[in-house]
């Protein structure tokens, strides 16, 4: 009974040290996405949609630069946005609020930019 008390112990220390997040939010992906701005017709201003089951995510502030750049070459349509692009990116593991409709902000997952880039559909 000792010893398996004495290996229940280290087992659950061992997995209390382990962080299974740290891969995840270092990993680089690359998808097809959308950069959207919907917030004309009451959806959400700048964020990104189409990867992994229709998620959204909004860019970091350090990313702006890049979306900035993309946002001066592609001309809105009925004041909305929905620019099909290239993305390489990774989670930070924050979470940003997004200005939406009628007044409220929605929290989404947070990306740090690598690299953006206009995509033919």
């Amino acid at each position: 009974m000792k010893y398996l008390l004495i290996l229940t112990v280290l087992h659950t220390g061992l997995l209390a040290s382990c962080d299974r997040n740290d891969y995840t939010k270092t990993q680089k992906t690359k998808a097809d996405a959308y950069l959207a701005n919907d917030l004309a017709a009451d959806g959400c201003s700048w964020h990104f949609s189409g990867i992994e089951n229709e998620r959204y995510y909004a860019a970091n502030d350090a990313s702006w630069d890049k979306i900035d750049a993309l946002i001066k070459s592609a001309p809105p349509e009925n004041g909305m946005y929905r620019i099909p692009v290239y993305v390489e990116f990774s989670l930070t593991g924050s979470k940003k609020a997004v200005q939406c409709g009628w007044g409220r902000k929605s929290e989404m997952e947070e990306i740090n930019i690598y690299s953006l880039k206009i995509r033919k559909e």
